[in-house]
């Protein structure tokens, strides 16, 4: 019957030798997993946590389905081999041991034999060798290609080094156990790399059997001892802080109330002693890949930003005092964010950057440190309640010459959505086109809209990204009131920045609505037969995913919906499209802060969208078509491709419609009403005229 005698050739007196190493290896490896526990414990304690079946269900799906790691081919299945090699190692072991000491109790071979036995070493045998191969690729990468982003030192070559050690030692136990065990060669067929080893040590000698035993057996237990110390420490951290993140999703930041300020005396992260339990033990589960650094837009680009040096500086000083300031991070580094959450999406450790750098935002706007043009909008947000300063009395300029009247919103004004024009699109002339695309396709497939004029403020997300949080909840909270006084529901917005606000942001200053982008609406409106369109168009297109539309909010289809409705175009897709697009640049309030021409991200994604040869670059934000843009002017040459929202696109191919009927008296339009307009009897734009020209 197929198995084999535990501890074969190893007397007793080695065994308690074995033992006795082995609870020191245990001892070493026990202290190296709990010694950062005091320095989780000086942060701000977890709220209560809820929902715990679906955040295990989160910890077997980062941990043990490898989901985040194994989006890099090369990097992800090497990591992929070495977690599997010494986990399947690991049961293995475990296996043993239940067979060994349970034997005191049922007799020998009482588990580990038969199939099962077979089954067990096939599985070694394949995995071992799996993990083997994967540590020789760890240290290719780390002593030739030696990627830059890749963290690395002598101690991590030899730590690695040791474990290929112990491997390689495994295979030479397993073939000198099947030399020294003749009743193995009839089953050692299912370990071929340990029958392949037995060739060579024919005649084995009891002692040298023993031996490599114990050369074996000194390499496992030190990479026992060894394994929670240095950047192998996230093993232990990662499934915890999994397991214990923020219940907010991505993008969402942390409230902060002026109680909280008044009692606490900070805003922000100020010090190492601001940094809460979570944020302290992430930190610990940086695996130093260098993942975060290669998706920053902003470090792409040469500035000072690198997410990673973030997360290890914070790390490296939190040991000591908690009143340590974070000034460590420099205000180049910290205002260079777009906010994009590129790195957070790709961290495998589920570390959230954006949040830290936000954090120190807000210290640091609450002590005055923020200069410059990102300082004058601001002061322009808290006294005109926009970006841009204007007047809210302009914020109809876009519909003066719209057919039908745009209609003003009231507590039972019959709308089906209530469209949320946004700063931009009442006050920036390109965005303004947008807009004005977007009311005709509502009016075409007769949906009843409504606007908030000058009603509408800014949602506050440029403040509450450049750290001015009370500012955001100043105008938030006017808009929540505003909003459930008409009593807004279904929201539609063209700024993927405002949907993310009002949807996500809101909610913690009791604002609960439905909010739609523009793409996903007319998605609908196109598969309910509302929206009727007749594609036509030459040449080709690509299509920009915004940031905080495909990566932060998880929409990348109806845009494509909408624009395969529109044009008969062939869609080429950039090199980096969906949940990975790379940032136009505008994100984080840099929209309006200045930078150098050549450190625009906007620039490196131009040329990614170039580089499709499509004749039109479609986007689905206002600032991403500002950025865009002038960027492909700038790098495309004398033909650059035109580059347009997605409603533009559709209104290209819309149906001719009949004139529309004359408003009744009780629908007057807000233009009118507000600004004592004469409306324009123009019709709706021909097909291929874009909105706002001629």
């Amino acid at each position: 019957m197929p198995t084999r005698k535990i501890l074969l050739h190893i007397s007793t007196s080695q065994q308690v030798a074995f033992y006795l190493l082995a609870l020191v290896a245990l001892a070493v490896c026990t202290y190296g997993v709990f010694r950062r526990l005091k320095v989780w414990r000086a942060g701000k304690p977890l709220p209560p946590i809820t929902d715990w079946p679906q955040r295990l269900r989160h910890v077997l799906d980062q941990t043990l389905a490898q989901r985040r790691v194994r989006r890099r081919r090369l990097a992800g299945g090497m990591h992929a081999g070495i977690f599997y090699g010494f986990l399947v190692l690991f049961i293995g072991t475990v296996i043993v041991a239940i067979e060994h000491y349970g034997a005191l109790l049922f007799g020998e071979h009482w588990f580990y034999k038969g199939t099962f036995y077979l089954l067990v070493k096939a599985a070694l045998d394949l995995f071992g060798l799996g993990l083997a191969l994967a540590l020789c690729v760890a240290l290719w990468r780390r002593l030739v290609t030696k990627p830059a982003s890749l963290g690395s030192s002598p101690y991590d070559i030899g730590f690695l080094t040791l474990c290929l050690a112990a491997t390689i030692t495994g295979f030479l136990l397993e073939g000198a156990g099947i030399a020294a065990d003749p009743a193995r060669l009839g089953f050692a067929a299912f370990t071929p790399v340990g029958l392949a080893v037995a060739q060579g040590f024919v005649g084995l000698s009891v002692g040298t059997y023993s031996l490599i035993w114990w050369g074996h057996i000194v390499l496992v237990l030190a990479v026992i001892a060894a394994l929670p110390y240095g950047r192998r420490y996230h093993l232990f951290v990662i499934p915890a802080t999994v397991a214990l993140q923020p219940e907010r999703p991505m993008g969402v930041l942390a409230p902060v109330s002026l109680a909280e300020v008044e009692e606490t005396g900070t805003l922000g992260l100020a010090t190492l002693g601001d940094l809460d339990f979570w944020q302290r033990l992430s930190l610990d589960g940086c695996m130093e890949c260098g993942r975060c650094t290669d998706v920053c837009p902003a470090h792409a680009v040469g500035k000072e930003l690198n997410p990673k040096l973030i997360v290890l500086d914070i790390r490296r000083h939190a040991n000591g005092e908690k009143s340590v300031p974070l000034d460590f991070i420099t205000d180049e580094a910290l205002w260079a964010c777009t906010n994009c959450h590129a790195c957070v999406q790709e961290c495998p450790a589920l570390i959230r950057h954006v949040d830290l750098i936000d954090g120190v935002r807000r210290s640091r706007v609450a002590d005055g440190r923020l200069t410059g043009s990102g300082a004058g909008m601001l002061r322009q947000l808290g006294s005109r309640e926009n970006p841009w300063g204007l007047p809210a009395s302009q914020r109809l300029d876009w519909a003066k010459n719209i057919e039908p009247p745009i209609e003003r919103a009231s507590k039972d004004d019959n709308r089906e959505v209530l469209f949320w024009v946004g700063c931009s699109g009442a006050f920036e002339p390109r965005a303004q086109n947008t807009v004005q695309a977007i009311a005709q396709l509502l009016h075409a497939a007769g949906v009843k809209f409504t606007v908030l004029g000058p009603k509408e403020r800014c949602t506050g997300d440029a403040a509450r990204r450049l750290g001015d949080e009370f500012l955001f909840q100043q105008l938030a909270e006017a808009n929540i009131a505003t909003l459930d006084g008409i009593g807004a529901k279904r929201i539609v917005t063209q700024c993927p920045h405002c949907l993310h606000t009002l949807k996500n942001e809101y909610g913690q200053l009791g604002g609960h609505y439905e909010v739609l982008h523009h793409t996903q609406l007319l998605s609908e409106l196109i598969e309910s037969g509302r929206l009727k369109l007749d594609p036509q168009g030459e040449g080709s297109v690509t299509y920009h995913d915004p940031c905080f539309l495909a990566r932060v909010n998880g929409e990348t289809e109806a845009p494509r919906k909408s624009l395969k409705a529109a044009l008969p175009l062939p869609m080429l897709e950039p090199e980096r499209t969906k949940e990975k697009t790379f940032c136009c640049g505008a994100g984080g309030g840099r929209m309006w802060m200045e930078e150098p021409p050549i450190q625009r991200p906007g620039r490196n994604r131009a040329e990614e969208l170039i580089a499709t040869g499509a004749t039109t670059v479609a986007v689905g934000c206002p600032f991403c078509k500002v950025m865009v843009s002038d960027s492909v002017a700038a790098v495309g040459g004398e033909s650059p491709p035109e580059v347009v929202d997605v409603a533009e696109l559709m209104v290209r191919g819309l149906r001719p419609l009949p004139p529309p009927a004359p408003p009744s008296p009780r629908h007057s339009s807000l233009v009118g009403e507000e600004r004592g307009a004469v409306q324009s009897e123009s019709p709706f734009p021909a097909k291929n005229e874009r909105p706002g020209e001629g």
